[in-house]
């Protein structure tokens, strides 16, 4: 609706975000066991990064399990993208039949314990609403 007024008009231009979150300007890492911090106040998905060679590599963060089963050659890495639900072998051949866990995952705000396979890298950028 317009209002008119003497010598203006009033009215409401409405915006869609792509994308209402505000992203931490670097990414974060954590290689193995640790401490992951998202120093956002909202979630934010993670890019785990498994590294051969290993065997069904299971990580933990707070109470979610996430494993890989199977086995990870020397030279290969799967790459799993916790908020699209992805994982692919070698950014190529698809393996999410080989996830099992909880899918999507998203990392709470604040610290959050990690347990895992010190092959594991955790990728993520904090975020805010």
């Amino acid at each position: 609706d317009v209002v008119n007024h003497p010598s203006w008009f009033e009215f409401v231009l409405p915006f869609k975000m792509s994308n209402p979150f505000i992203i931490d300007s670097f990414k974060r890492t954590l290689t193995g066991s640790g401490v992951a911090i998202n120093h956002g106040n909202k979630e934010t998905p993670l890019i785990i990064k498994i590294a051969g060679p290993v065997s069904n590599p299971t990580i933990k963060i707070g109470s979610s399990t996430i494993s890989y089963l199977g086995n990870i050659s020397s030279g290969n890495e799967v790459i799993i993208d916790t908020g699209a639900a992805t994982a692919f072998l070698n950014e190529n051949v698809n393996v999410l039949d080989k996830i099992e866990g909880d899918l999507p995952y998203y990392l709470p705000p604040g610290e959050n314990s990690v347990i895992s396979h010190p092959n594991i890298t955790l990728i993520w950028e904090s975020r805010w609403i």
